[in-house]
């Protein structure tokens, strides 16, 4: 039988008992190096002077504002601000193409193996009276376990894009007319009728139905199928760094396949287990100047909780048979002159 979430809990809270410290300090470490070039990034956009153009948009959000809220005087701001960016548009794209690009092979290289470092750490914190060093974090690091690790979590992260492409589709085909009118809405202040509908499709020779409300509703509703979708398989890719955290041996191929076999028939066990995590998430908004403080200090709780759950569907596996303990990287200890059972060993 699949423990309940309460159990899960209770054996994650048992296993940071005396540890908590230490967890905290890893979760930060990752924390910092999975952040760092999100901060470098901002760093150098309030540096270039392009950028400050943005900032503006922070005035519109103040109390006097708000209070003395003047629609002409937003419109007038709104479309001063489309034309700056429209006259440095060439830059911004370039900016953001090589950020994405770089985020994206640091996420590869670097976050994805910390985040399986990080799995390792609370997965071998499961011994009451030892506690792990900070660096067994980085031990995927080591050759031999990197190469393996960045390709397992680069397999998960592309089948995971391939479903997100539905999504991004009809994303963009909600969105786009409704920002083509909204930004001549703005630029020319007309109402929204059917001969500005008319003019705007034939000004870009687009068809004046994907204007339209069933257009823009059935394309909200593919568009929430495929969200749907999109979240039901990074439920079930969700122990890919998990079991290349056991053993970054075991394949990419076959470390997704493993994890989609364990989460089979698991996924509401699974959202729900994150469900029941939303009274403290709500806990750290409510202190909204520490909230990050609030989450990081929630995350060991977190994170050693999944663990749990990871282990509990391991076990079901084992015992379907979908995988061995040896598959997994550990290794059977025969109990000499008894009958009890063999246990497994890291």
């Amino acid at each position: 039988m699949p423990k309940k979430r309460s159990e899960l809990k209770r054996s994650a809270r048992m296993h940071l008992t005396g540890k908590y410290g230490t967890a905290l300090l890893v979760v930060v470490i990752a924390s910092l190096i999975r952040n760092a070039l999100s901060v470098t990034r901002s760093a150098v956009m309030n540096w270039i002077p392009a950028f400050k153009i943005f900032s503006a948009l922070s005035d519109f959000f103040t109390a006097d504002a708000l209070t003395n809220l003047n629609v002409n005087t937003w419109l007038a701001a709104i479309r001063e601000l489309i034309d700056k960016i429209g006259a440095n548009a060439r830059f911004y794209i370039l900016f953001f193409a090589i950020s994405l690009l770089v985020e994206w092979l640091f996420s590869l290289l670097i976050s994805n193996v910390v985040v399986c470092g990080m799995q390792r750490w609370f997965l071998r914190a499961d011994y009451p009276q030892w506690t792990p060093t900070v660096g067994m974090m980085f031990t995927p690091f080591s050759s031999g376990q990197y190469r393996l690790v960045v390709t397992g979590m680069f397999w998960k992260n592309l089948w995971l894009f391939i479903w997100s492409l539905p999504q991004l589709v009809f994303s963009f085909l909600v969105s786009a007319p409704s920002l083509l009118l909204m930004y001549h809405v703005l630029l020319s202040g007309s109402p929204v009728t059917p001969g500005f509908i008319r003019r705007i499709a034939s000004l870009y020779g687009l068809p004046e139905f994907i204007f339209q409300w069933p257009w823009l509703t059935a394309m909200s509703v593919l568009l929430l199928v495929s969200a749907i979708v999109l979240i039901n398989r990074s439920y079930r890719y969700r122990m890919t760094e998990m079991i290349l955290a056991d053993n970054p041996m075991i394949g990419a191929r076959r470390v997704l396949d493993l994890s989609k076999k364990m989460t089979q028939r698991s996924v509401w066990r699974m959202i729900f287990l994150d469900l029941s995590f939303i009274g403290w998430a709500l806990l750290c908004i409510v202190f909204y100047f520490v909230s990050w403080l609030g989450f990081l200090l929630l995350t060991p709780y977190y994170t050693a909780t999944w663990i749990e759950a990871y282990r509990d569907l391991r076990d079901e596996a084992v015992r379907r048979g979908d995988v061995t303990m040896e598959e997994l990287g550990y290794r059977r200890i025969e109990i000499p002159h008894t009958d009890a059972a063999p246990f497994f060993t890291s």
